[in-house]
């Protein structure tokens, strides 16, 4: 969907988009932030909705989740590319047995749980792109703490040391 693509290159949030969409009263805020404190349990709503979406959900548990009846349905409509893509995955998931990351690594998906499929699509991708990352970051820091031994700094190494989703805390 170009509109969410043009959304998380401007690193705006896909889920503000979708809640102005969802409940009219938001579609005068730009950002989270910028909600007031009633209204701010319809943006949670939407993030929620739009997790259970990923994960699988009915129709019903999305609208119950989203807290507003019609909500799967209207987002059906307005961003259809959502839905085709869950119906592709369910497919290959029911055909193949598995999906691929957007890096080519195969998630084997049991064909009875084929609302797996998105969650592992994005999860997996996820996780192979933070891979890459901690692996070219052990090339940064082997470098710099080559550079700070030879310049005498008296630093001690740095080094990763934690990764929490799409995190890494360095010391």
């Amino acid at each position: 969907n170009q509109e969410f693509i043009n959304a998380f290159e401007a690193d705006k949030s896909i889920h503000m988009l979708i809640a102005r969409e969802i409940h009219p009263e938001l579609k005068n805020f730009e950002t989270s932030e910028d909600i007031p404190k009633e209204l701010y349990p319809l943006y949670k709503y939407t993030k929620n909705g739009n997790f259970a979406i990923i994960y699988g959900a009915t129709p019903a548990k999305a609208d119950m989740t989203y807290k507003k009846k019609g909500a799967f349905h209207l987002l059906s409509q307005r961003f259809p590319e959502v839905r085709e893509l869950t119906q592709r995955l369910h497919q290959e998931v029911k055909t193949y047995g598995y999906i691929e990351t957007l890096t080519g690594y195969p998630l084997w998906i049991p064909p009875e749980d084929p609302h797996k499929a998105v969650s592992g699509k994005i999860q997996g991708t996820a996780g192979a792109i933070i891979g890459q990352a901690m692996v070219a970051t052990q090339g940064i820091l082997d470098t710099w703490n080559r550079k700070c031994r030879r310049e005498d700094h008296g630093h001690e190494d740095a080094k990763l040391i934690l990764q929490v989703h799409d995190e890494l805390v360095f010391d």
